[in-house]
């Protein structure tokens, strides 16, 4: 690696001072150095969040991205596929419509018969009229 007249004066300069300084400086210095290279390079976007694809102010798509929450910044998300995705269902089918309504009827049916039970409205009646209220004698007779 070769380095520049100019890229040498920084570094001369840095070790002059460095010269001038008692050698128990070296410690702090090299801590206060690590904790500056730390922190300017902090986010390392530990757990980003994927962004699905999403419309813009214009109305057009923008494919998903990943974001940081940590820094704020975001990136394209690239997904690479070798194959695509194989058509299962293409169509439609009549048989299917009416065994769906048929169900859709059952669950409804179901859904009430719950409701009125939940209710306290299932009593048994008989066809004649309503049903007597058994009396019984009072005691003190």
């Amino acid at each position: 690696m070769k380095l520049s007249a100019i890229a040498l004066v920084p570094l001369t300069g840095t070790a002059g001072i460095l010269a001038g300084l008692p050698w128990w400086w070296l410690g702090p210095a090299t801590g206060v150095a690590a904790v500056l290279a730390v922190g300017l390079n902090r986010c390392r976007h530990p757990y980003p969040a994927l962004q699905p694809a999403m419309r813009d102010d214009q109305g057009e798509l923008q494919p998903a991205r990943w974001y940081c929450h940590d820094c704020g910044r975001s990136w394209a998300a690239v997904f690479e596929r070798e194959t695509k995705p194989v058509l299962r269902y293409g169509g439609f089918d009549q048989h299917k419509l009416l065994e769906a309504a048929r169900r859709a009827d059952e669950l409804d049916a179901r859904r009430r018969a719950l409701a009125i039970d939940r209710a306290g409205l299932t009593s048994v009646r008989s066809a004649s009229g309503p049903v007597p209220i058994a009396r019984t004698a009072s005691r003190g007779r």
